[in-house]
């Protein structure tokens, strides 16, 4: 019995002992407190301190290629610590694991190809993409400028230099190029010299299309002023016609003399019984036997309006001759020597009424 209040005794004064070790020291309780010497506060803290979080950062640049001309975007998210406008600012970074969302511009005379890197997989010319940022990424874009032609006015041809050696993967065998002018059939291939009797005007509209072999097709246009360019066409008239049918007609023109002399429009018909009577105006019907000139001063301008409009009768039968001719400004075809005054070839065209 002496011994076990012995060793109770012995296990007490062990224990306040270490009590009074820890106060005096600073040292830490198992419950990760400690106080300090002389203080009566106890400090208490975590034993395993919480890590900072720290979002992760990835960088995606965008290098543009070949000899187009475009600008690269990239939509401006709160995802986003800066964003891409390549252009000048063809760097950025953004937040891991987000996708960037990558648009393609065009300037004018140039085409967007296709993309190299992580949008490698989209198709040709599909001017989006969607980037993944789970990595530091370089995105390539290409550029190509457009189609080249020329068109030389030389009456009655023209001569259409056709050049699509900058186009994309010019020289593939993979690739049909098929042009069209004012959106007709013009030729096939890839760089072409074609001669017409017309172009449809002095803006006309030529059109390449780029066909690879599964046959997808992409569209290029544009408008190609011709200089110097004078252009007519009676449009309506019928060979033939019987008392009693309607006869209409309408004059179609182009002008682009910008830079070379203004010119004037003639119109007239010349009746059965050899007479002339000249449109004076773009009243309809408006048509007069003294000398007239119908449009004035032209320069630049497309030309479309409706001349005659009206039934026949007994009293017109007979054979009927239109004609249409541009001249220097303020000349007279009457008068003038229209070898040197004309500006265009005479357009003439008839028609018999039974």
């Amino acid at each position: 019995m002496i011994c076990k209040k012995y060793i109770i005794c012995v296990i007490c004064f062990f224990l306040l002992n270490i009590s009074n070790v820890f106060a005096h020291t600073g040292g830490t309780a198992s419950d990760g407190c400690h106080k300090k010497s002389g203080d009566s506060f106890r400090h208490c803290h975590s034993s395993t301190p919480s890590p900072t979080q720290k979002k992760e950062i990835f960088s995606l640049s965008i290098k543009k290629l070949g000899n187009g001309l475009g600008t690269v975007k990239s939509d401006k998210l709160d995802l986003s610590l800066n964003y891409i406008n390549c252009g000048d600012l063809c760097d950025g970074e953004f937040r891991a694991n987000n996708f960037i969302q990558l648009t393609a511009e065009v300037e004018e005379n140039s085409f967007f190809v296709g993309w190299d890197g992580e949008c490698s997989q989209i198709g040709s010319y599909e001017k989006k993409c969607a980037v993944n940022m789970n990595k530091n990424q370089t995105i390539k874009a290409h550029y190509k400028k457009l189609f080249a032609a020329n068109i030389v006015s030389t009456p009655p041809k023209f001569f259409i230099n056709l050049d699509a050696l900058n186009s994309y993967d010019s020289g593939s065998e993979n690739l049909t190029y098929r042009w069209d002018l004012n959106d007709k059939f013009l030729e096939y291939g890839e760089k072409k010299e074609v001669v017409v009797d017309s172009i449809g005007g002095c803006f006309p509209k030529i059109t390449l299309n780029i066909i690879d072999k599964q046959n997808k097709v992409e569209i290029f246009e544009k408008i190609f002023p011709v200089e110097n360019c004078v252009w007519l066409e009676f449009l309506g008239l019928k060979e033939q016609y019987n008392v009693g049918d309607s006869i209409n007609v309408d004059i179609k023109g182009s002008v682009n003399v910008g830079g070379f002399g203004a010119v004037d429009l003639w119109i007239a018909i010349k009746l059965p019984d050899d007479s002339l009577f000249f449109k004076k105006d773009t009243l309809l019907n408006s048509f007069s036997l003294k000398p007239n000139v119908f449009m004035a001063n032209l320069e630049t301008v497309d030309i479309a309006e409706n001349i005659i409009d009206l039934n026949l009768d007994l009293s017109m039968k007979g054979e009927y001759t239109f004609f249409a001719l541009f001249v220097d400004e303020g000349t007279n075809p009457l008068v003038d020597n229209v070898d040197l005054i004309k500006r265009s070839d005479i357009v003439s065209t008839k028609t018999i009424v039974n």
